[in-house]
């Protein structure tokens, strides 16, 4: 069997080893870290402000979202008054002229019935006159 015996080298290569892992310590791993601890860093902050933008986002759009809900009934209730409204101006307007139809149709009737009385006198008179000249031509003389 082939044995090897510590020697000075191996403690030499040991001092080398451990001289190396504090230079690799200082001039690569902390920097590293410090680079990566810091990116984590940055990481979680951006992080941070994306899920406070998520937040504040889903805030505006339930907000928007409110806004148009409120103007969608807001419209409902402008049309719902607006259709009142006018369906109340179309009753007026509608028995203002009824009232008017009524009115005109009143003031016809009664100068229906005035040219009828004054049609009916001046008729009873012509009347009178045609019998008292038919009178006069069936007898042959004037009847008083």
């Amino acid at each position: 069997m082939l044995q090897i015996l510590p020697d000075l080298t191996l403690l030499i290569q040991i001092a080398l080893f451990l001289v190396f892992i504090w230079v690799m310590n200082r001039l690569l791993f902390r920097p590293t870290m410090e680079v990566l601890e810091e990116r984590d860093r940055q990481i979680a902050g951006s992080r941070e402000k994306a899920v406070d933008l998520e937040a504040r986002v889903s805030e505006a759009i339930a907000s928007y979202e409110a806004r148009i809900r409120e103007a969608r009934a807001e419209g409902e209730r402008e049309r719902v008054q607006l259709a009142q409204e006018a369906a109340q101006e179309e009753a007026r307007i509608a028995a203002e002229g009824r009232t008017r139809a009524a009115q005109a149709t009143e003031k016809i009737r009664a100068e229906i019935v005035r040219e009828t009385t004054v049609a009916s006198g001046e008729l009873e008179g012509q009347a009178r006159e045609f019998a008292a000249l038919i009178a006069e031509r069936a007898l042959g003389r004037r009847v008083a």
